[in-house]
């Protein structure tokens, strides 16, 4: 179980599911405020997880993508022997296939992600006071949004990997010959592959913005909960 420390100005909440808030239990009389912490608590947990698997920028398992790119670049660009470039595409097909397990995992949390936010919203609609109601909806509005980020991400990512994946089968199957015709493919394809590389890091780069957004929301609305 994952727990969030949320820093306010009237000092440091902890955030987990299934938690009592023993100070915002003994300052407030509002039941739904509490849910909705909890279930922000049960989104986080979820929304950690599938930007883990998404390979952000800033996760140690985004070391499977870098390992990937470093061996494709070797397949493409060493003087090598056929032999030696067979067994750098076998640990490429391998790393290929970690990564699309991650995308397929990732699409699954996704899932689960959908059924929080529903349940978040269902709950911030009950919230009685006006400022905690809008302070929720805020939020919700800025989960949907990080949905649509995490949808690109994973449908960029799986076209990177299918081209990825083309080049080094192809070579596999000319018994890890670097043809002339596989580096015009590749050639055609740059430009292809460039703009989905920019548009995966404007993504990742929304996907953390937008983090940061739902951080500093989840602490305004505890703090204007701890005023009540």
């Amino acid at each position: 179980m994952r727990t969030i420390l949320i820093t306010t100005g009237a000092g440091v909440v902890l955030i987990g599911i299934g938690i009592t808030i023993l100070w915002l239990t003994s300052r407030s009389d509002t039941p739904q405020a509490m849910a909705v912490i909890e279930r922000y608590a049960e989104y986080y947990e979820l929304a950690q997880e599938e930007r883990v698997l998404l390979s952000v920028p800033g996760h140690q398992d985004t070391e499977s993508r870098r390992a990937l790119h470093e061996l494709l670049i070797e397949i493409l660009t060493s003087d090598m022997t056929d032999n030696e470039r067979l067994v750098r595409v076998d640990e490429a097909l391998e790393e290929i296939a970690l990564l699309r397990r991650d995308i397929d995992e990732a699409t699954k949390i996704r899932e689960d992600i959908v059924v929080v936010i529903d349940t978040f919203e269902r709950e911030q609609q009950h919230l009685a006071l006006t400022e905690l109601r809008i302070g929720a909806g805020e939020l919700v509005e800025a989960m949907r949004e990080r949905q649509a980020i995490a949808n690109d991400i994973t449908a960029t990512l799986y076209a990177i990997n299918g081209h990825v994946h083309e080049i080094v089968v192809e070579i596999k199957q000319a018994d890890g010959a670097l043809t002339p015709e596989h580096i015009y493919d590749i050639n055609q394809t740059t430009d292809m592959a460039e703009s989905r590389f920019d548009r995966l890091q404007r993504s990742y780069r929304a996907f953390s913005e937008n983090d940061g957004r739902l951080q500093r929301g989840m602490t305004a609305f505890v703090e204007d909960a701890l005023r009540q």
